[in-house]
């Protein structure tokens, strides 16, 4: 079924987009008719992010340009102007960073290229993720699916399936986001108070919390990169991100399972067996997902996004492997009188996972609110 939707809306957005693989199409698009019936609007929304010349130009150039490049995106000549988009048949977008520069508070991944990106009908701020891989796509857009309506993660508001400039048989995939003015929690950490770290903790676990018993599903590719922050009138938002590794709770399938630096002791054991015996009758349970918390938990108390073994390059990567699936109880020395985030963090990195804490226990121990009890 999910198949079916994906299959429908891929075909939708094309027709969306006048997708021709032979020739550029003029696109007349219900966005594009607003703004030439007045542009003022979309003037001033563009001139909060550039200069007001530069806006200008930008708003002339796209409702005066006979046709499309690429049947989808202008491309203006002069190259100091941002490039401008459509996504759909509602909205306009423009990049507010050029493509050779990387803004620092959206987070680029091995697999995608993120950039801020202004609706210029709504005035909305979107985090705008160009993805190649078909295969992470579909799996991004499965999962925002599953999670449809879960507060505390980054689903996505709108995606388009569009042809590579260089091979118009290769597709790319834009994925359309809430936009975090933070950035990522990695970049974050260093400028966290206690109070700070506290939240973000109580929001991790009640979103993961969620997301394991009321959805059935597990992560397993939580870290600091994939957590993002939004402040807003001195309230921290915090949001999980990065779905493409998301699958059912029990689910066998062993060959998207995060980043190593964050993979439970029992994962790297099995990994590492030689045999691959361990491996092929692994399963993945939200164990997993506890022990990468507790990692991002150390990294927030030790107040640097880095953790006891990690690798300094890929090549290392195997002995960084290797150090997890050897440690031993007690390699965790706590203080005599811990915090309870240090309580939180000692239950949550134990290497036996049926000694590891649960999220339930995990709640009681931060005083959140319980489905039973009410707020404590």
């Amino acid at each position: 079924m999910v198949s079916q939707v994906l299959s429908h809306n891929f075909s939708t957005a094309n027709r969306a987009l006048g997708y021709n693989s032979s020739q550029s199409k003029a696109y007349f698009s219900t966005a594009l008719k607003k703004i030439k019936e007045d542009c003022s609007e979309s003037k001033k929304i563009l001139s909060k992010y550039i200069e007001t010349s530069k806006a200008n130009d930008l708003i002339r150039y796209i409702t005066e340009v006979p046709s499309l490049k690429s049947n989808y995106y202008y491309r203006p000549s002069e190259t100091s102007l941002p490039r401008a988009f459509h996504f759909n048949n509602d909205r306009i977008f423009v990049h507010l960073t050029h493509s050779k520069e990387k803004d620092p508070n959206i987070g680029n991944g091995s697999s995608k290229k993120v950039k801020l990106a202004v609706d210029l009908i709504s005035g909305k701020l979107f985090a705008d993720a160009s993805i190649r891989s078909e295969k992470l796509a579909k799996l991004e857009i499965e999962a925002s699916k599953k999670l449809q309506g879960a507060a505390g993660f980054s689903l996505l508001e709108d995606w388009i399936k569009y042809p590579s400039k260089s091979n118009l048989h290769i597709s790319k995939y834009r994925l359309l986001s809430e936009y975090c003015n933070r950035g990522t929690l990695e970049g974050c950490i260093p400028f966290l108070s206690q109070d700070d770290k506290l939240e973000i903790m109580k929001q991790l676990i009640n979103s993961l919390s969620k997301m394991h018993v009321e959805y059935g599903l597990v992560h397993r590719d939580l870290k600091s990169r994939n957590i993002l922050i939004h402040v807003e009138d001195d309230k921290i938002k915090v949001k999980i991100c990065d779905l493409e590794s998301v699958c059912d709770i029990s689910h066998p399938d062993i060959r998207k399972v995060g980043t190593p630096h964050y993979w439970s002791p029992e994962f790297a054991d099995a990994y590492l067996d030689p045999y691959r015996t361990k491996l092929a009758n692994f399963v993945i349970t939200e164990k997993h997902d506890i022990w990468a918390l507790g990692c991002i938990l150390y990294e927030m108390l030790s107040g640097e996004a880095k953790l006891p073994w990690e690798a300094a390059n890929e090549k290392e990567i195997e002995k960084c492997i290797q150090k997890i699936a050897e440690l031993r109880e007690g390699w965790l020395s706590i203080q005599k009188s811990p915090s309870k985030l240090e309580e939180l963090l000692q239950k949550m990195l134990q290497i036996d996972p049926e000694k590891r804490i649960s999220l339930k226990e995990a709640i009681k121990l931060l005083e959140l609110e319980e489905m039973n009890s009410g707020t404590v």
